[in-house]
């Protein structure tokens, strides 16, 4: 091997010249990429986790809106139905 060799040819060993010249092994390269990756990987998780939360307050809303204790009733037979009814749940006319 010569004495300016950075690797052993034989196994692929970082060696000391190496070593001492900063040249990073193969693996760490790819490790250092996967830990970005990972990095990238949680930071749209918890975008996504915002933008859930954010979907789910806004159906909580709409679910309290609709839910709010003031039942439509229906002018023709005085049966309640939910708020976003458009027709009678019981006799079927338009509410």
């Amino acid at each position: 091997m010569s004495e300016d060799a950075a690797f052993c040819p034989n196994c692929g060993v970082r060696t000391r010249v190496g070593a001492e010249k900063g040249i990073s092994i193969p693996m760490d390269e790819v490790r250092d990429g996967l830990s970005e990756i990972g990095v990238e990987i949680e930071r749209a998780l918890r975008e996504a986790g915002r933008e859930i939360s954010k979907a789910f307050n806004e159906v909580r809303e709409g679910v309290r809106d609709e839910t709010d204790g003031r039942p439509l009733v229906c002018p023709d037979c005085g049966e309640k139905n939910r708020r976003s009814a458009k027709y009678c749940f019981k006799c079927g006319k338009p509410l």
